[in-house]
């Protein structure tokens, strides 16, 4: 094995590792649990091993610190200074610094990756590796769900639906991951390089997002892919598929009312009008970001500290809408970060789309860096995923500066 194919795994168990709550447990009595303690104390340890792994091997090729400095990179280092620095001032600079570290590991593993002599291999190494940490998620997932089955469902509690998700791991979650992995491999699928396994991935990974009833995943990834479809100019195919969804839909009775009454979760027009409680959380966010506009409350800390103090209606430990969480947490300052990195991200993938002259290749990469893109910036729309506690979605997202950088030297 290279020592590339350590890197990857490194940023594979570094995006795929977490677990959010121990298999059949409470949720909400694991902070009062010696097991949860240790369960955290795992996962710092894995960030750590993973950061000097990455350390050390950076000492051996210090070049890649330039990564750091790119037209894009230098957004994610403005970003993760942004975060450190907020523990100067956070409600809880304890739980800042904790969580700023895992971005520290997220950034300089990404940073591992890419390689200034090789930049189409360093873009291909780095979607293998996204692929593999998205895939040991699912897999853990499924390996648990089978050794216990109570904790791979759950019964919603707005509208009691069943879902795939539960205490094992949060149907928002699973629907991201199988909406990213379905999104990845329908590039694959359009561009004619799929494999067998990939259509079976994109299958199960569409199944997934779909029985976790995770709509801003749903979302977020039917956008992503109608881009996808539409940039490989299968437009007839979509309209197709459409059209062909409307029959059954209209021909086979009780088709439509189960459809809407799983995605709707049986929810009321009232709670529908208020995004399932996210408008009056939003409320209180706005409220919050007004007293410390600037710099926000802190990384992390911002959202789970104050918020939850200050909203009644249930512990949201984030604002559920990322670009209102990066405000709550880091302020216009954070905000603006994470603006200007996703349109240089969008705006790069974009331009290697169109350039004339582009190897199949390279269109293939930049069409999945721009899906990514499309699903970060949607799903941020209905989840504060992206600019909460870094997890797979703020590690695709910190990769995608590096990746952005590197598809314009390919071209």
């Amino acid at each position: 094995m290279t020592w590339k194919r350590v890197d990857q795994w490194a940023w594979a168990i570094l995006i795929g590792h977490t677990v959010y709550f121990l298999p059949g447990r409470d949720p909400r009595a694991l902070t009062q649990d010696q097991g949860f303690t240790a369960f955290i104390a795992l996962q710092v340890a894995i960030w750590c091993l993973c950061l000097s792994y990455a350390v050390l091997r950076l000492l051996t090729c210090m070049g890649r610190l330039s990564n750091l400095r790119g037209p894009a990179g230098k957004y994610v280092t403005l970003f993760l200074l942004a975060a450190v620095a907020s523990s100067l001032y956070a409600v809880s600079p304890v739980i800042t610094m904790a969580w700023s570290l895992k971005l520290l590991s997220i950034v300089v593993v990404a940073c591992l990756l890419f390689d200034p002599r090789d930049p189409a291999g360093s873009c291909e190494r780095f979607l293998e590796a996204t692929w593999l940490g998205l895939l040991v998620l699912l897999g853990f997932f499924l390996i648990v769900a089978s050794l216990n089955p109570e904790s791979a469902f759950e019964v919603s509690r707005v509208g009691q639906v069943w879902r795939l998700g539960g205490s094992l791991f949060p149907p928002t979650k699973l629907s991201a991951v199988g909406g990213i992995l379905a999104m990845l491999s329908l590039v694959d699928i359009m561009q004619g390089v799929a494999t067998r396994s990939t259509k079976a991935i994109f299958a199960f990974s569409l199944g997934t997002m779909v029985a976790s009833v995770g709509r801003g995943g749903i979302l977020a990834a039917g956008v992503a892919m109608v881009i996808v479809v539409a940039l490989y100019q299968r437009i007839r195919l979509a309209m197709s598929l459409a059209a062909l969804t409307g029959v059954v839909f209209a021909l086979v009775p009780g088709t439509a009312s189960g459809s809407w009454e799983v995605l709707s979760r049986r929810q009321g027009l009232d709670e529908i009008a208020t995004l399932t409680g996210r408008v009056p959380l939003w409320e209180t966010a706005l409220d919050l970001i007004k007293e410390r506009p600037l710099l926000g409350w802190g990384y992390v800390s911002g959202s789970r500290v104050t918020l939850i103090a200050t909203f009644r209606k249930w512990q949201a430990v984030d604002a559920h809408n990322a670009f209102l969480q990066a405000l709550l947490t880091l302020g216009v300052v954070g905000l603006s970060i994470v603006l200007v990195l996703l349109w240089k991200v969008m705006l790069r993938a974009w331009r290697a789309i169109h350039a004339g002259g582009g190897s199949p290749a390279t269109h293939r990469r930049a069409t999945a860096l721009l899906g990514l893109a499309v699903f970060l910036t949607v799903q941020g729309l209905l989840e504060g995923a992206l600019c909460s506690v870094p997890n797979f979605e703020t590690a695709i997202f910190v990769g995608a500066g590096f990746w952005a950088d590197y598809l314009r030297r390919t071209q």
